[in-house]
This record gives C-alpha cells, sequence and structure tokens, in this order.
C-alpha cells in the first residue's frame, strides 16, 4: 500500500475520489516533506479527567478546532467542535465524545497527500501519532488552506492573547466614548 493509499484509508476516501483527493496541491509544498515536517510539537493537551466544561472554554479560542485528550502520552481521543452538543452535561468526561477515526495520522506520511486529503474534506486539524496511538504532535491546516500552523506562529498567537487585556481586566478602556477617544488622540 502507498503513503497516499494509507492516508485515503485514514480518512475513509475510496474510490475516484480517493485518488483525486491524493494529487498533490499546485506545487505549494516539498516533494518530499513528510508530516512530521510541518507538524505543532507542543499541542495544547487535556488529561483523562477534563470535562466538556474544560474543553469548551479552550474552544471560546477561534484558532482551537481539535482538543485533544491523552493519558500517559497516548491520545484517547480528539474532540471537535461539533461533538459537543447542546445536551451534554459540563461534568460529562470529554474523553468519552470524540474519536480518533479520520482524526489522526502518521508521522512519515506524505505532506502534500495528507494536505489534499485534509482540503478535501474540509478538515483542518490532524493529530499524529506513532503508530502506537502515542501524540507526537498536530497538523494544523491554516484557515487559508495554504500552509500550516509552525510552533512559533502558535507561541507569537498566545503571547499576543497574553498582552492584550480584556473586557474584566480594562473595562475603562473597553467603555470609553468616541468622543472622549477623539479628544484624547488630539490632546
Amino acid at each position: 500500500m502507498t503513503r497516499e493509499e494509507g492516508i485515503a484509508e485514514r480518512f475513509g476516501l475510496v474510490g475516484d475520489w480517493a485518488a483525486a483527493a491524493t494529487r498533490s496541491g499546485e506545487g505549494l509544498l516539498d516533494p518530499h516533506a513528510i508530516v512530521a515536517d510541518a507538524m505543532v510539537r507542543y499541542p495544547k493537551q487535556f488529561g483523562p479527567a477534563a470535562t466538556v466544561a474544560d474543553v469548551r472554554v479552550q474552544f471560546g479560542d477561534d484558532h482551537v478546532l481539535a482538543a485533544l485528550l491523552v493519558d500517559d502520552g497516548r491520545l484517547q481521543t480528539v474532540v471537535e467542535r461539533g461533538d459537543l452538543t447542546a445536551r451534554l452535561p459540563r461534568i460529562a468526561r470529554a474523553a468519552d465524545i470524540g474519536t480518533l477515526s479520520g482524526r489522526t495520522v502518521l508521522p512519515d506520511a506524505d505532506l502534500r497527500a495528507t494536505w489534499a486529503l485534509m482540503r478535501s474534506v474540509g478538515r483542518r486539524r490532524l493529530a499524529v501519532v506513532t503508530d502506537r496511538g502515542y501524540l507526537l504532535g498536530l497538523l494544523c491546516l491554516k484557515r487559508s488552506g495554504l500552509g500550516f500552523c509552525s510552533d512559533a506562529g502558535v507561541s507569537a498567537r498566545a503571547a499576543e492573547r497574553l498582552s492584550t487585556p480584556t473586557a474584566d481586566e480594562a473595562p475603562e478602556t473597553q467603555m470609553l466614548p468616541l468622543t472622549s477617544v477623539a479628544r484624547a488622540v488630539a490632546l
């Protein structure tokens, strides 16, 4: 089985659609690159005791599309926003909700083929795991679909969030009337 066929099988793609989905994408990526070359190596993780409420808090950041639940280094499940229905109790174990099916990829998988598959099925996050299920990282397709997130980019966004005051931290700056701001700028 080729790498492309393995990736197509992991996504559950068959026939002509699988063949079309594994074609490389417009010369965007190095033809010899593998998933491990582009993965985020330090993704956010939850332990096995995490609750639905814990995961919902993480999804407050619009860059977060998947929650990785890990126990002793092994990926237990991947929870996506759509998995969290309104009926789920806040105290439910998040590990019981997601799935690994179609949400994982091996580190040595062909990056171009994986990118093409992610785009074809509309998936922007894949957990990168060993053949024994140990979490190595997260492959994060950018919103544009034209590249992958990096550890440096993730760190920069985290630092930016920490340096930007929230409404709770600086309510006076959030509530200034426009005329007051105009006067302050004019001075």
